[in-house]
């Protein structure tokens, strides 16, 4: 099957509009460590590499400068709403960084923005590191690549997507992240609950003795050891989420 050489290229550059899109979001390929030179060469290079696929089992016809319009901005918004599904995995675990932080007493320490536009927590910025990491000694960015050239079987080629089907996925995508995020900071949760009310009912039973101030330096302390022993085995919960849910077709 051939194609005219301007249809081609038109071709490319609705491919590059979804995969650019995406991958400016997604955990491990996007961020604000990678250069955006870097990005968008990547995402062209990809995307060259994938037109022919596309080409093959999304063969298109000749369109008018309306469809085109109509079929950027289609690709647009599907690849923005995979790089937001994707997101946000990545972004409950930086939301449970910061929620483990106010518990256990350490918010006021201020942090470094590495991914995110805004300094966040110390806690935050390491886990989603580690996440990354993860993403990276996994594999999974390789089937982030796969999921995403999958994608044109669920979101053909320039075809306006299903509002239904897209606002069904991100409910999910919702649902299931929070879901993460509690999971996450459950240990943390019960631990604080049961700290402040050994601490509550001892300082009733003193009240000439400040015991919560006395002993909020231990809460620190013993909280930052239980970071340290479950967080390698915590992240394992969005890492195996995230895996499922690009195995599955991004639904």
């Amino acid at each position: 099957m051939s194609l005219p050489a301007e249809h081609f290229l038109f071709l490319v550059f609705l491919v590059f509009c979804r995969l650019g899109i995406a991958f400016s979001l997604m955990p491990a390929m996007g961020g604000q460590r990678y250069p955006v030179v870097v990005r968008v060469l990547f995402s062209f290079g990809l995307s060259l590499a994938v037109a022919p696929l596309i080409v093959v089992h999304n063969g298109m016809a000749q369109s008018t400068d309306a469809d085109g319009v109509h079929s950027v901005i289609n690709e647009i918004c599907i690849g923005f709403a995979i790089g937001l599904w994707s997101f946000c995995f990545l972004q409950a675990v930086r939301f449970a960084g910061s929620f483990i932080v106010n518990l256990v007493g350490l918010a006021g320490i201020p942090g470094q923005p590495i991914d995110e536009q805004e300094p966040s927590s110390h806690l935050a910025t390491l886990l989603s590191l580690g996440l990354t990491a993860m993403v990276f000694a996994s594999g999974l960015h390789l089937q982030s690549l796969e999921a995403l050239i999958a994608s044109y079987r669920l979101f053909p080629l320039g075809a306006a997507p299903n509002p239904a089907l897209l606002t069904k996925i991100t409910m999910h995508v919702l649902s299931r992240t929070f879901y993460l995020g509690l999971q996450f900071t459950s240990p943390f949760i019960f631990f604080s609950l049961i700290w402040n009310f050994s601490l509550g009912l001892a300082n009733r039973m003193t009240p000439q003795l400040s015991v919560y101030f006395a002993f909020s330096g231990l809460l620190s302390l013993i909280s930052i050891g239980l970071i340290a022993l479950l967080a390698p085995t915590l992240l394992f919960i969005p890492l195996s989420s995230y895996a499922d849910f690009i195995s599955r077709g991004f639904q």
